[in-house]
């Protein structure tokens, strides 16, 4: 178990940070003509070294361009970043989008989105390689304010976009929805099997604003719970402060379960950890749920009671003694795949010796019954 942080480097899974690129400017934040989109990079990777982050939600913002093509400026500037994320051995998931706040004002017009897409698509063709190294989920972006398919001044056909955001990406491509009308839409897509979900108000119980909403018996949340277990999963929790929980304490325990319920791969480590932020309540915070729960202890009797996935040596270092663990170490450590090999046996009798053992995912990417 105290060896398990050697495991932080793997891509595709763990606590991930969040960072914006403007093509064009180059800036982090469209409205924001102090802000550099790599120094942005940079500061968030020192602020939460501790945390061992490989993975990165990546917002590209395409608002300089919402009334013309892409120029290759553009293009170009997507590809240094990418080849940028792969120098620092990290993963996105992936989200292009246009208006970057509410009420929206830079959205664009239907034909100007699929030119950009078409666009994407061809350079994603001639980068295949650079993609597939780089990216480890495309979020559906593109409509909306921060591209999370809410309000927006246009209107679009939803399915056609969608169709246009799968067909420009690789074979094998994984993607995530925000909300299960928008997943919904490509049931008839061949490659509806690689949609997953990205659920950005976690907080261990139902609510109306979770993927599937707040109703655990209607038919979205019975899909969703059903397709979870096989498709790439993502959350967040609200910034601190806008939880709507008494004293915006989240109950770790609770949450745990949440993460095991949507087999989570990934978890922002920016939401609700280090930012200061104004809430509902009035309070202001430079610490919050996921800071509180380095503190809060779990136990495997508390793990196994919850229906838990763990393996007995996480709790144990190197000369077998017990070792106290946090409700933040295992978020840290669990989400998607842990690979536990068990019942090796090897077999020196031929001149050639043979291995026989039993893998096993303890992680949360499979929901284990």
């Amino acid at each position: 178990g105290d060896k398990s942080e050697e495991l932080l480097s793997n891509i595709d899974r763990g606590f991930r940070l969040e960072t914006y690129y403007t093509l064009g400017s180059g800036r982090a934040w469209p409205e924001d003509e102090g802000s550099d989109g790599y120094e942005m990079l940079e500061e968030e990777l020192e602020f939460y070294k501790e945390d061992k982050a490989v993975e990165i939600q990546v917002y590209i913002y395409l608002t300089e361009y919402n009334k013309k093509p892409l120029d290759d400026l553009a293009l170009n500037q997507i590809k240094d970043y990418f080849q940028y994320i792969r120098s620092l051995n990290m993963s996105m998931l992936l989200r292009f989008a246009y208006d970057y706040t509410q009420p929206t004002s830079s959205s664009p017009k239907q034909d100007i989105v699929l030119n950009h897409l078409e666009q994407i698509k061809q350079f994603n063709g001639r980068n295949e390689q650079l993609i597939k190294d780089t990216v480890t989920a495309y979020q559906f972006g593109i409509i909306g304010a921060w591209g999370e398919w809410g309000a927006t001044s246009e209107k679009y056909n939803e399915k056609k976009i969608l169709n246009a955001i799968i067909d420009a990406f690789p074979d094998g491509t994984y993607f995530q929805g925000r909300y299960m009308r928008v997943v919904n839409q490509m049931d008839k897509n061949l490659n509806s099997e690689y949609v997953g979900y990205h659920n950005d108000f976690l907080i261990g119980r139902p609510h109306p604003w979770n993927t599937a909403g707040d109703k655990y018996k209607n038919r979205d949340y019975k899909k969703f719970y059903g397709n979870a277990p096989y498709r790439l999963n993502d959350g967040e929790m609200p910034w601190g402060g806008y939880t709507e929980e008494p004293e915006e304490k989240v109950d770790g325990i609770n949450f745990l379960k949440q993460m095991r319920e949507h087999c989570m791969g990934t978890l922002s480590i920016k939401h609700n950890y280090k930012e200061e932020r104004k809430g509902t309540y009035g309070i202001v915070r430079s610490s919050h749920n996921i800071v509180r729960w380095k503190n809060e202890f779990i136990t495997s009797e508390i793990l196994k009671e919850n229906k838990l996935p763990y393996y007995e040596n996480w709790f144990k270092n190197s000369n077998g003694e017990s070792i106290k663990r946090s409700i933040y170490e295992y978020l840290r450590d669990y989400l998607g795949y842990v690979f536990v090999m068990d019942n090796l046996k090897i077999d020196n009798k031929m001149a050639k010796p043979k291995y026989l053992l039993l893998l096993q995912t303890m992680g949360w990417a499979l929901r284990l019954q």
